[in-house]
């Protein structure tokens, strides 16, 4: 902010004169389609959180690592989400409007994996799958959120589509905690477990979706 102050110029231009005939403002709104991706990402945020919440209390409870490795364990689900988001381009053009199923599926395996707790190397495994289906997953939503939205209301249905991720990481815990009580295990566990089965369920109803209907792909000039 200082240096912005000091650095940047306070030059204003001189008001124009105003035009008798103003254009009309275009009011934004949103579809079906935009509200869709919208609950979808909320959805998605639900059950990944999981893995960046529960993640230390797993190891700690099951007695297989401490949270300074789940800390390590995580950095490394960081860098492999990095380096997968850098390859997204070249893996859309190979599956292009059936990207989702594959990132949720790899999602799901991945937390299932963590939720075995059969060992470090396992948990480890499963997190970087998981990182690995979320960096194929997330860009393609913020793509096809920009092709769904109406004409002129690109930034309102990208605002919606934050809104409700933002939503959907401030109720994961309550949420997935409400839905682990169910699986009889304990809450880390059982948290790893909700998510599995969550994202298993996004896969089939995507799935369905892109098997019935073709989908409006995004432009390559958009990808990159």
């Amino acid at each position: 902010m200082i240096l912005f102050g000091l650095v940047m110029p306070n030059d204003q231009p001189a008001p124009a004169a105003k035009d008798t005939a103003q254009t009309p403002k275009t009011k934004q709104h949103i579809n079906a389609a935009v509200i869709l991706i919208s609950l979808l990402t909320f959805f998605i945020y639900v059950f990944f959180m999981v893995v960046t919440i529960k993640l230390a209390g797993l190891l700690t409870a099951n007695h297989l690592g401490t949270a300074s490795q789940a800390s390590a364990i995580l950095g490394g689900f960081t860098l492999v989400t990095m380096l997968m988001g850098l390859l997204f381009g070249r893996i859309y053009k190979l599956l292009q409007n059936k990207i989702l199923p594959p990132g949720f599926i790899l999602m799901a395996v991945g937390f299932y994996l963590v939720s075995t707790v059969s060992s470090l190397a396992i948990v480890a495994v499963g997190t970087v799958i998981i990182g690995i289906g979320f960096a194929v997953s997330i860009p393609y939503i913020y793509t096809i959120i920009n092709v769904a939205a109406p004409a002129n209301s690109k930034n309102l249905a990208s605002s919606v589509m934050l809104i409700m991720t933002n939503v959907g990481v401030f109720l994961s815990p309550t949420i997935v905690n409400a839905l682990a009580s169910l699986t009889g295990k304990d809450e880390a566990a059982g948290s790893m477990v909700v998510a599995s089965i969550g994202f298993l369920i996004l896969a089939v109803i995507v799935a369905a979706v892109v098997i019935s209907q073709k989908r409006t792909k995004p432009t390559a000039q958009e990808i990159n």
